[in-house]
């Protein structure tokens, strides 16, 4: 969910290229590297590995080597990886710029329909 919330709002500044988006062709901007997002992944990967040792400690088996610190932190493990993980995708994003962050479709249908509601 950081994820999503940081490319969303933060990276792509709620823009989004609907063409690109629904195409498997290896030109388009969601395409990253060979089909794989690897700054997503890697924001992941830091957003989840503070909740395993928490993780291990509810086995019964496991929890009495595990310090009860890490089973509290785990009870926290939504918010503080989606922080975590939200961070950074976009200190990633920012480091190493993705492509086509500010592209659009020429025709924007959706943003077309809103301006005629209101």
């Amino acid at each position: 969910m950081g994820i999503l919330t940081a490319d969303y709002f933060v990276v792509r500044n709620q823009r989004l290229k609907l063409e690109d988006l629904y195409t498997s062709d290896p030109e388009g901007i969601y395409w990253f590297n060979h089909g794989v997002n690897w700054r997503a992944f890697t924001a992941w990967i830091l957003g989840f590995a503070f909740s395993v040792p928490g993780l291990v400690a509810i086995n019964p088996k496991y929890s009495a080597q595990i310090p009860v610190g890490f089973l509290h932190f785990f009870y926290l493990s939504f918010l503080v990886g989606y922080l975590i993980s939200g961070l950074a995708h976009w200190g990633l994003s920012v480091a190493i710029p993705i492509k086509g962050v500010n592209q659009m479709d020429d025709y924007d249908s959706v943003r077309r329909l809103q301006s005629s509601w209101g």
